[in-house]
């Protein structure tokens, strides 16, 4: 390729006028056309990765695969290029897709990182939209405190500014609070917020999601024609881009069609429902409840086989959905070693560009004395600035670390307690069929019971290696405190450490509840607790994040 800035050159020393030109006129415009070309280059650049961006983020509803492999690619460069902005949205970008997916673990280790991008120069949209999904996340593992915190810090920044992008992240916000207090089943609060989102939107904008969770709590106050009414209005409004929240409200549709007893049109929402998440991957983890629920409505209807088959499929669906979610936790043990490496490689940065200050400071002190120690005076102020500054910046991100490990703890245990509690669910069930075709075909019934105890065996050997990949350190912290505790002691432990009540532990460990109040007694007496103290406060400070 020709030198653009040679071409100029040669065409001003071509002219008649060259012996009128100055000589530092001619460098300047060379230097100015080779910084303009390089200039121009950058600009180019930049502008190509923003465009692609943008389409990336734009095709998430639509082609979530697609958009999730070109995030990918689009966020090394970014990285390559040390452009924060752009690695920001990235990360969010594919937060967004692995939380639909149901990949939480790897949509909050994205928003972590995007967090710690984070500078003075990052526009607030983007904080607000980290916070708001901190807040999502942490929602759906039941840490309602730390989502409020997440929601609120969002909404106090998108209220500072009043513009219409800002509007639609408060709406944004006001819709994912109404969402926790709709988890926590507080209808009247969730309502209030709803109504706030109704309230703030532009009067041609439509808000199917609102509408949806609208009519979802006016089936819960039992006025099903206005839950009907909001349902059917949330599916006409549905962008092209937001079919997969199909999956939400057909099953919404069904459970209006169950409380109507309209078991059949039921049936045929919760299985529309099912081949939209199918299609989308999205919202997988309301798959074992809506196979549950057509488990129970095959059971009304007297179609044993067919109940018990969906009560499996439930079972099946609940147990891959923890499993894919352990797989993909295997490397989020590894996220504290990569963000400290990270801070190291800015400490050496931070300790070369020193280097470099203080090596021309030494090579001026040949020349000037007087300004050498004005200039040591200042350096010294600015390098103890420059200490306190990186302390302070290591301390905080050694505090995030330890936060984002312990959240990540609870998490995965708050998973595991789920899993446990939706297995005992499913073995009352299991033992509800069994009775009832005990008394129809009793030979099916033998041959059922004895796959049932083969499988009932397993269950705290699975509980229990799961339990250790989680909690690795909670039998060896526990052993060293505590070595007068028996092998048997230990495993109630850590039942107290995931908040089992009594009757569940019983069911699990298959004793009576009479010998779970004895050994907890008797655990109690051997690390001599206190009366006030609480057993389970006490299991759960064992073996957290260091």
């Amino acid at each position: 390729m020709i030198d653009t800035a040679s071409i100029k050159l040669n065409k001003i020393l071509q002219t008649k006028y060259l012996t009128k030109t100055p000589l530092l006129l001619v460098l300047f415009i060379t230097l100015f056309s080779h910084y303009s070309d390089a200039q121009s280059n950058i600009d180019s650049s930049k502008v190509k990765l923003e465009t692609e961006l943008k389409a990336s983020i734009s095709n998430i509803n639509s082609t979530p695969n697609q958009s999730y492999r070109e995030l990918s690619q689009l966020l090394t460069t970014a990285k390559s290029k040390y452009d924060s902005i752009n690695t920001i949205k990235c990360l969010i970008g594919l937060s967004d897709i692995d939380r639909f997916r149901g990949n939480y673990e790897t949509a909050f280790d994205n928003l972590w990182e995007a967090q710690l991008n984070v500078s003075s120069n990052t526009p607030k949209s983007y904080i607000i939209t980290i916070n708001r999904n901190l807040g999502i996340l942490y929602n759906i593992f039941n840490k309602e405190v730390k989502a409020l915190q997440h929601f609120e810090y969002a909404l106090r920044l998108a209220k500072e500014i009043e513009n219409d992008h800002f509007t639609s992240q408060i709406i944004s916000t006001y819709f994912s609070i109404a969402t926790l207090y709709m988890d926590k089943k507080q209808y009247d609060v969730a309502f209030s917020y709803l109504d706030s989102c109704s309230y703030n939107k532009p009067k041609d904008k439509h808000l199917p999601y609102v509408d949806a969770n609208k009519g979802y709590i006016y089936l819960q106050f039992g006025r099903y024609h206005r839950s009907k009414t909001h349902l059917y209005k949330s599916l006409q409004y549905l962008g092209k881009n937001e079919e997969k929240y199909k999956t939400v409200i057909y099953s919404f549709l069904g459970d209006l069609k169950v409380a109507k007893e309209e078991v059949d049109s039921a049936l045929f929402y919760y299985h529309k429902s099912l081949d939209i998440m199918e299609s989308y991957g999205a919202y997988v983890e309301i798959k074992p409840e809506l196979y549950l629920k057509i488990s129970e409505i095959y059971k009304q209807k007297g179609l044993m086989n067919k109940a018990y088959s969906n009560l499996l499929a439930s079972t099946h669906a609940a147990d891959s959905l923890f499993n894919l979610t352990n797989k993909r936790n295997q490397n989020l043990f590894e996220v504290k070693n990569r963000y400290k490496e990270t801070i190291n490689k800015r400490e050496n940065q931070i300790n070369a560009q020193n280097l470099i200050i203080k090596s021309k400071n030494s090579s001026r002190l040949q020349w000037q004395l007087i300004s050498l120690l004005l200039i040591l005076s200042g350096f010294v102020v600015y390098l103890r600035y420059r200490h306190q500054s990186k302390i302070k910046n290591i301390t905080v991100k050694q505090e995030l670390e330890k936060e984002k490990s312990n959240a990540i703890l609870e998490l995965k245990n708050k998973d595991l307690t789920s899993n446990a509690l939706q297995m005992l669910e499913k073995e009352q069930a299991v033992n509800e069929l069994l009775n009832i075709i005990k008394q129809d075909l009793p030979l099916k019934y033998k041959e059922l019971q004895h796959k049932h105890l083969n499988q009932k065996k397993n269950l705290w050997n699975d509980f229990d290696v799961r339990f250790k990949e989680i909690n690795d350190r909670f039998y060896e912290e526990l052993q060293k405190k505590h070595p007068e505790l028996t092998f048997t002691e230990q495993k109630h432990c850590a039942l107290i450490k995931l908040n089992f009540d009594s009757n569940e532990m019983a069911q699990i460990l298959n004793i009576s509840l009479q010998s779970v109040h004895t050994s907890r007694y008797r655990i109690r007496k051997k690390i001599g607790l206190a009366h006030e103290e609480k057993l389970s406060t006490y299991m759960t400070n064992i073996g957290g994040a260091k």
